[in-house]
């Protein structure tokens, strides 16, 4: 009895009720559905209908639960453990390095693997790591850019280990995307959100290594060190990639663009960059005081106090100026002398935060909303 058990110990089983989607989800993992959906797709000859499958895994997987998108947790080890999981790993490895054609189905295709991908590791520790061993092929990402920095950002969400696990060489990389790419394809910059997301769990990390390991005078953990890199990184770049932005000349049209309600690209583009960088910079200025200091050269409180009070300006852009003002002014002990100031500013923080609606939720979770529950 006792060689059984240990034997069985090596392997984890699942057990499921007999539904349809089970037997479904079952067939197609192993390529024995009528369509051989998956093994198409892997062979580059994905269609409308294997697209109309993608969707379906996608519909199959989730539920709503208030504003969120939620994996039904039974569908989501089935996804992992019946191949499909490998057999999209296979699929956007092989394929999101290319090019492709605008009137071809494999932007689609990729798109919709990737937002599945992200469905199948949301929460979920295990599926998490089988990613990040295969950050450095994804972060060579042609096509499908901004569902990859989606899927990073869910891989990085809550998951101070991987975190701590990322390579100097692989978040450069990252920024490189995220500042330099933009010219060809705005979809690059959405890199910054997987930087941001990256950054905040290592912000935590680091209090929790100040309040349980370190003493006052004991020397900063490697973890810190990602924060000062990856904003040495923007420093190093700022006046080639970001002086358009934060120039004195950009920064007092920043109302204006933020109001503005073209669908122009070159629009849409500059606003989007503006509030990914920053959102950025307020990642790289938690509990970073050199970062407070020079981040307090590019806005001041003038500026931000127009932009999140003017209701001309949707919500959601507000939220990364609301999030600058808290990390740059408001916990920032070198501003902390003008009292009365600081405590109105944080009375006005308190009361955007308090009326924040799912317009104001990250990027990286809205772009699943809706559109995989369309059937």
């Amino acid at each position: 009895i006792e060689h059984i058990i240990i034997e069985d110990a090596k392997n984890s089983y699942l057990i499921f009720k007999e539904d349809s989607t089970v037997t479904d989800f079952t067939k197609r993992g192993s390529f024995t559905d009528a369509n051989q959906s998956l093994l198409v797709l892997i062979q580059g000859l994905g269609n409308i209908c294997t697209l109309e499958d993608l969707k379906w895994y996608g519909c199959a997987m989730v539920k709503k639960d208030n504003m969120n998108i939620v994996p039904r947790r039974r569908i989501q080890m089935l996804a992992y453990t019946s191949g499909i999981f490998s057999a999209l790993m296979v699929y956007v490895l092989k394929f999101s390095q290319g090019v492709y054609h605008a009137n071809t189905n494999q932007p689609q295709l990729l798109n919709r693997a990737f937002k599945f991908l992200q469905l199948i590791c949301r929460g979920n520790k295990m599926v998490k790591a089988k990613i990040f061993v295969s950050i450095p092929q994804l972060l060579k990402v042609r096509t499908g850019v901004a569902a990859v920095a989606h899927l990073l950002a869910e891989v990085f969400e809550k998951n101070r280990e991987l975190c701590l696990r990322m390579s100097n060489n692989d978040i450069e990389c990252m920024y490189t995307l995220a500042s330099t790419y933009h010219s060809d394809n705005s979809e690059y910059l959405d890199f910054f959100i997987a930087i941001t997301v990256l950054m905040k769990v290592i912000v935590y990390v680091l209090l929790l290594c100040f309040e349980i390991i370190l003493q006052p005078d004991t020397a900063e953990p490697s973890i810190f060190i990602h924060q000062k890199f990856i904003f040495q990184l923007f420093l190093d770049s700022y006046h080639d990639c970001f002086s358009d932005v934060l120039s004195s000349e950009g920064i007092s049209n920043a109302v204006n663009l933020l109001k503005e309600s073209s669908q122009k690209d070159e629009v849409i583009y500059a606003q989007n960059k503006l509030l990914h960088l920053t959102e950025f910079l307020a990642a790289c200025s938690e509990r970073y005081q050199f970062a407070k200091d020079k981040c307090c050269e590019f806005f001041s409180l003038h500026h931000l106090i127009n932009i999140i009070t003017n209701n001309e300006i949707a919500k959601n852009f507000q939220k990364p100026f609301v999030y600058f003002l808290e990390q740059v002014y408001l916990r920032n002990k070198r501003q902390l002398k003008h009292s009365l100031l600081i405590m109105s500013l944080k009375q006005v923080v308190s009361q955007l935060q308090d009326n924040e609606t799912s317009e104001s939720r990250p990027l990286y979770l809205l772009c699943l909303d809706d559109e995989q529950l369309e059937e």
